[in-house]
């Protein structure tokens, strides 16, 4: 870096939000994560041999995850290279590449490889991060919101070790904040500012615990020119403007989803209105909402009550054409519908076990007697031959529809439920 790249970057950081500006610069200053840096720990041990596993930072947003990355390549002599997954791809990947070798053969440094929101790369691109992890080239640190196990293929998984970071917690937010108003660095040391407990959970909840917005609030609440500033319940609103509702692609809205289904499936009223308010309270598009209740009325209710499916397909044509707000009125009716129906879970038992049969090696013929006979070609083979039907002979049907080699097998369990 030149004097005039220097002076660049020193002007961006000033010019740059709170969050950044303050950003930890070693362990010390880092607040929270005490699970992930204790003494003991992988990361703090890594760091202080100078020698750091590749690995995957999951956690939410504003929890960290960048800063802790920053931390671990400048606190173990690691040149960093970023990279974004999400406005990047192969190509990116390669040019990193050559500058971790480039950085081993002119200054005997290893890189980091900093991928954020690494669950955006697709299949190919993640799996042309595995030669550099086994060649050693560099140490391959990847930021995700969502779960690893769902959106990283096997191998990266099997490779980097996997790291959760929690939200913040409100005193680990109000010690934070009470050291970033002290700071230089955040221009707003030399003012007496005061914000409630209150006001500060107010702020922790419509923000999602999410550091980085809750930073930035504050100094958008700052900007007059007084010396003492209160920041208010009403300059926290309007800051905001409308609730920071979390993206329903993020790994919280599975929980959300799953916590309602598990709710209903359970037959409790109340926690499924519940789980279904916090989804609501997300913003998402209620179709979402309503097409996993369709598949809740077939998959948990089904024939212990086959109007659920009727009830629930309704609801969701209905909430796509009226929208919100009126459409929660009509999933309130249908969850609760479904949470106090019985359940019978059969139907889906039932496909699972045949689908479970015919992915087997082996699959049988249909029958001759169950094949289509529509024309005198398929008759000489005797496609049809023996078939009668049902209706036509109540009381002496003794045909058999399974493969010879099926006979007797049983899919349905008619007791299959709660």
């Amino acid at each position: 870096m030149d004097l005039f790249d220097y002076n660049a970057e020193t002007q961006n950081i000033y010019n740059s939000p709170l969050s950044r500006r303050v950003r930890p610069r070693n362990l010390n200053e880092f607040f929270g994560q005490s699970h992930l840096i204790s003494d003991k720990s992988v990361i703090k041990t890594s760091i202080d041999r100078k020698v750091i596993p590749s690995m995957i930072l999951w956690g939410a947003p504003g929890v960290g995850k960048t800063t802790l990355a920053n931390i671990i390549a400048n606190s173990s002599n690691h040149k960093l290279e970023t990279i974004n997954a999400v406005k990047s791809g192969v190509e990116s990947i390669r040019k990193a590449t050559i500058k971790s070798r480039e950085n081993l053969g002119t200054q005997n440094l290893k890189t980091i490889i900093f991928i954020d929101e690494i669950h955006h790369f697709s299949r190919n691109q993640q799996e042309s991060l595995l030669n550099i992890i086994e060649d050693g080239l560099a140490t391959i640190i990847g930021a995700t919101t969502e779960d690893p196990g769902r959106t990283l293929i096997g191998p990266i998984i099997s490779r980097c070790r996997v790291f959760k970071l929690k939200h913040l917690e409100f005193p680990e937010i109000k010690n934070l904040l009470k050291n970033v108003l002290r700071d230089p660095r955040s221009r707003l040391h030399e003012k007496h500012i005061e914000i409630s407990d209150e006001n500060l959970k107010t702020l922790i909840s419509k923000t999602s615990n999410d550091v980085r917005i809750i930073l930035d609030t504050i100094e958008l609440a700052c900007q007059d020119n007084q010396k003492s500033i209160i920041i208010t319940k009403n300059k926290i609103n309007n800051i905001l403007q409308t609730e920071l509702n979390t993206s329903y692609n993020n790994d919280n809205y599975y929980n959300l989803i799953s916590a309602l289904i598990k709710s209903i499936r359970g037959s409790d009223v109340d926690a499924s209105v519940y789980w279904l308010a916090r989804l609501i309270d997300t913003g998402i598009n209620p179709e979402i909402i309503g097409r996993r209740l369709v598949i809740s009325a077939s998959e948990d209710i089904g024939l212990g009550d086959p109007l659920a499916l009727t009830i629930a397909s309704s609801a969701l044509e209905s909430v796509s054409r009226i929208g919100w707000p009126e459409a929660r009125i009509i999933l309130s009716q249908t969850t609760i519908y479904l949470a106090k129906a019985p359940k019978n879970n059969s139907s889906y038992l039932a496909i699972q076990l045949a689908l479970e049969e015919v992915n087997k090696p082996i699959k049988y013929d249909v029958p001759l007697h169950l094949r289509n006979s529509t024309n005198s070609v398929s008759k000489r083979f005797n496609y049809g031959k023996g078939y009668e039907n049902p209706h036509n002979n109540l009381l002496e049907n003794k045909i058999e529809y399974l493969p010879k080699k099926l006979r007797g097998k049983k899919f349905f369990n008619e007791q299959s439920s709660i």
